[in-house]
């Protein structure tokens, strides 16, 4: 939910909207993005640990690759 509809919902003059068909909302759309974001972020934890076994093994060639000299 944008800041904008949100207020234009909820804050805009007429009827007030009652206390908790904002918290419906706002639980709502908390909840929608909660989600989307929690796939975001298990995404980019697969992608960290990716990145970190490769430097893992680019540190380990190193070493062996020092080690032989």
């Amino acid at each position: 939910m944008t800041p904008h509809l949100l207020i234009a919902v909820h804050l805009d003059p007429g009827p007030p909207s009652s206390i908790e068909d904002l918290y419906r909302n706002l639980s709502y759309w908390n909840g929608v993005h909660y989600r989307e974001n929690g796939r975001k972020l298990q995404v980019m934890l697969g992608l960290f640990a990716t990145a970190c076994i490769a430097l893992a093994a680019e540190m380990i060639l190193w070493l062996v690759l020092l080690g032989s000299n």
